[in-house]
């Protein structure tokens, strides 16, 4: 007799095949010791990604991995969501890959768009993978869409590197800041070790100068001026945003305080407002600011 339903004896659970084997990112979640790749996938957004069909082959750092980085460059990485993306994706491979297919010699192209190279060494009946300089620790941990080998080190990508304070200023295109850094030979203070906290005015701001104070302050005779000024817009230490206090007195490396007000979510120093919090670097944090702070007591020097 032909029947159009399977008969499923009384009480009986059938299998879920789909849970047996948890997603790459399950398996994050899982595993104890990968709680800050996690974290770095959620930043990221790649939590989705990686949950999806794939497959993929995924080199997983271990959080002493993660820790091994400097405290500034880990900082930077999960601040930074286009930079972390970035190095997480040179971890990712399309494709499920386990370790007894892998080569000596391979380059594997990852989702960044960069290959790592597997160098594999036997050592009496030792067999050694690495990915780059990272070891495979924990080799072949299936995953329902792909396959995750634990490593040991954070694999980055070809030409990638965490940028000082001068360098993120020219990414965000405050390009007379730079300009003024530049001619007051402070670039090397500022790519330097810190942390610095800089309130970096736009290029509109300083175009905000009273006529002529702008190419005065550049002029090589006026070098002591300007460093003043740029001085008064910088601090020692990392002040992030949320740590920022209504009212509070802010010493710079001018030897001056700077004044901070909260109104709401408008935050301003002295009386150039914040457009742009918390752009991390590095070596530092900066607050993009639409006025050019001057020091008091400060008189520009005239123009010609």
């Amino acid at each position: 007799h032909v029947i159009d339903a399977v008969m499923l004896p009384p009480g009986f659970t059938p299998p879920s095949p789909d849970m047996s084997i948890p997603s790459i990112p399950s398996i994050a979640q899982k595993t104890a010791d990968l709680s800050t790749l996690l974290k770095a996938l959620t930043t990221a957004d790649l939590v989705d990604t990686l949950s999806g069909k794939g497959p993929f082959t995924v080199f997983a750092p271990t959080n002493a991995a993660f820790s091994a980085l400097p405290t500034s460059e880990l900082k930077y990485l999960l601040k930074t969501k286009a930079a972390l993306t970035e190095v997480l994706e040179y971890h990712v491979a399309s494709g499920s890959v386990l370790s007894s297919a892998l080569k000596n010699g391979e380059k594997i192209k990852t989702l960044e768009g960069a290959d790592v190279n597997v160098t594999i060494t036997k050592k009496d009946t030792v067999t050694t993978v690495m990915i780059n300089k990272a070891t495979v620790k924990t080799a072949d941990v299936k995953a329902a869409n792909g396959v995750v080998h634990i490593v040991d080190q954070v694999l980055t990508p070809p030409g990638f590197s965490v940028p000082s304070i001068p360098a993120v200023a020219t990414s965000a295109g405050l390009k007379t800041l730079v300009k003024a850094v530049t001619a007051a030979k402070l670039g090397s203070v500022l790519e330097g070790k810190g942390p610095f906290t800089v309130f970096a005015p736009t290029d509109a701001a300083f175009s905000n100068l009273p006529k002529g104070v702008l190419d005065a302050l550049l002029q090589p005779g006026n070098i002591k001026d300007l460093v003043k000024v740029l001085e008064y817009h910088v601090v020692a230490g990392e002040l992030v945003s949320a740590e920022l206090k209504n009212g509070e007195h802010v010493k710079t490396l001018e030897e001056q305080d700077v004044t901070v007000t909260i109104s709401g979510s408008t935050v301003s120093i002295d009386k150039a407002k914040v457009t742009k919090a918390d752009v991390y670097a590095g070596n530092g944090v900066v607050h993009v600011i639409d006025a050019v702070m001057l020091p008091p007591g400060f008189t520009p020097p005239s123009p010609d």
